[in-house]
């Protein structure tokens, strides 16, 4: 279990945690420690992970002037701050989250056979999760507690390797983590080769063959060791087509095979996008929801994504389960769903106090597109606050992209930035996407509003780059009932600029391929060679 410990590190330990090298030396220390032991021996890497955090509480409580100062086991340490009022909920629950599987991993385990294990093993997936959970809480404390420059916020990268020679003397000694770690490693390096095109070539190819060589190696050891991920690696390399596959294996039989040793939902996240990719669309989604189930993340955001527009049931089901799940984006998706309720019956007391919890939760968990909404309450006022617009409009733009991509906000933002010349650039960017959102009257508003931002920009920069044509869209808009539209058509500027020969719109998009003439094209060429 810990064989290897003692020797020389051959981890390139990440810059994950540098940002308290010197603000909390002690931490960084063990947060090293953790890293080093994190693809070899998880047992070891845990008990650090549980140090670390029985540390942080110490730190939390000077910071916080807690009194009495903290005592005790870890238990008792974070019920003392829990206690306090001053940190969020979800600190806690992963405060807990760490120190359970700390625990788990100081004690032995009773194999299928009778026999004792002192290897404790976790899936890559739910390791690489809690790695994640133990960086989130120090950006707490650093962030803050001790209020340094959250500038460049960092998310957490898998250590990487220097040197092998430390795994490899650990698979030796019959460690099957190691022996996974260099599977896992050569797999990255033959899927880093693909994606860089250096698999043409002899040199190339007889590096690509020598990595191939590694894999098979390696993988085949672990699996004779009785690794549980090895299925699903199987499965991954056979279907980017790294190792040649044997008669009577297909990918799918490996990631069946995978099936029954999952307990994160990362074996059906993995098959789903299998299917998918397969165009077996109705087993993929089902597969998705397997995953989902389990809280696997990947899952829950791929269904809120899938549901959003197709059934409002379903999404709401899957945004509580994120929320259950902590999935840092299904705040956001909660708070942008009853500010959207709330907005339409402000009257409604309840719906109000509903939207400033989800807003609350939302800021406690710093999930993805939050700096949006900030915007949009100071821009409006909301809670109390002074109206603001300048400055909200301001972290709107600067913020919106941190949004989920499918989240509808298109067509609010753009109602703001129309009207705004130095936003006008982004207001014709977002427009295509601001129209799909829209429906009825409104969108007709809307095509009017467009095409005099287009009509603007084209006096003043004499070409505009847009994915519609200015008269259509009066045209269209003026067809679909809107006022301002069919006034404009009537009067003199209007006649004059629907008469203008010069205002025209080129489509410079590349013309989609004739398959028919494709196809008849290679007939002929198949028959001249006859």
């Amino acid at each position: 279990m810990g064989q290897l410990a003692y020797l020389p590190n051959s981890t390139q330990l990440t810059n994950n945690y540098l940002f308290i090298e010197h603000s909390f030396p002690e931490l960084y220390r063990l947060s090293q420690e953790v890293e080093k032991h994190y693809s070899t021996d998880h047992s070891c890497c845990l008990l650090k992970a549980r140090m670390f955090v029985e540390l942080w509480c110490h730190e939390v409580g000077a910071k916080l002037n807690l009194y009495p100062p903290i005592t005790g086991d870890l238990n008792s340490k974070i019920k003392q701050i829990s206690y306090s009022h001053k940190v969020p909920g979800y600190i806690l629950d992963t405060l807990n989250k760490l120190r359970i599987e700390g625990n788990k991993s100081a004690h032995i385990l009773k194999r299928y056979d009778g026999s004792w294990s002192c290897e404790y093993a976790l899936s890559k997936y739910k390791l690489d999760n809690l790695m994640k959970s133990l960086l989130e809480i120090t950006q707490y404390l650093a962030y803050k507690l001790n209020m340094q420059n959250d500038s460049e916020l960092n998310v957490w990268q898998e250590p990487t390797k220097l040197a092998l020679q430390e795994d490899i003397y650990g698979s030796l000694l019959g460690n099957k983590e190691a022996t996974y770690s260099l599977a896992k490693h050569y797999a990255i390096k033959m899927q880093q080769a693909t994606e860089h095109n250096q698999i043409s070539g002899k040199e190339n190819k007889a590096k690509m063959q020598l990595l191939q060589h590694d894999l098979a190696y390696w993988l085949a050891r672990a699996h004779k060791q009785d690794h549980q991920e090895t299925w699903l690696l199987y499965a991954e390399v056979y279907k980017n087509k790294f190792l040649p596959l044997p008669e009577n294996i297909t990918v799918e039989s490996c990631f069946k095979e995978a099936l029954k040793n999952d307990d994160s939902g990362e074996v059906p996240s993995q098959y789903a996008a299998y299917l998918l990719q397969n165009s077996q669309h109705k087993r993929g989604v089902n597969f998705i929801h397997q995953a989902a189930e389990k809280a696997n993340h990947d899952a829950i955001k791929a269904l809120q994504t899938y549901y959003y527009e197709k059934d409002q049931k379903q999404y709401l089901k899957w945004v509580d389960a994120g929320i259950n799940a902590y999935v840092k984006q299904s705040f956001i998706l909660d708070f942008a769903h009853k500010l959207d309720v709330w907005e339409k019956d402000k009257e409604n007391q309840l719906l109000q106090k509903q939207v400033k919890t989800a807003l609350i939760n939302a800021q406690s968990h710093q999930s993805e597109g939050l700096k949006y909404f900030q915007g949009y309450c100071d821009y409006y006022g909301y809670w109390g606050k002074n109206s603001n617009p300048e400055q909200g409009l301001n972290l709107m733009v600067d913020s919106h992209e941190q949004l989920p991509a499918f989240l509808h906000y298109e067509d609010k933002l753009f109602n703001l930035l129309k009207n705004k010349p130095e936003h006008s650039d982004l207001a014709l960017e977002i427009s295509n996407r601001a129209l799909s959102c829209t429906s009825g009257t409104s969108k007709a508003q809307m095509q009017f509003d467009l095409a005099m931002l287009i009509w603007q920009k084209l006096r003043a920069d004499h070409q505009v780059k847009c994915s519609h044509s200015l008269k259509v869209l009066i045209r269209e808009s003026a067809k679909s009932g809107c006022v301002d539209a069919q006034q404009f058509m009537k009067s003199p500027k209007g006649k004059a600029l629907m008469q203008d020969n010069s205002v025209i719109c080129q489509n410079n998009g590349k013309k989609s391929v004739d398959r028919k003439k494709l196809q008849q094209a290679k007939k002929n060429a198949r028959r001249a060679k006859r």
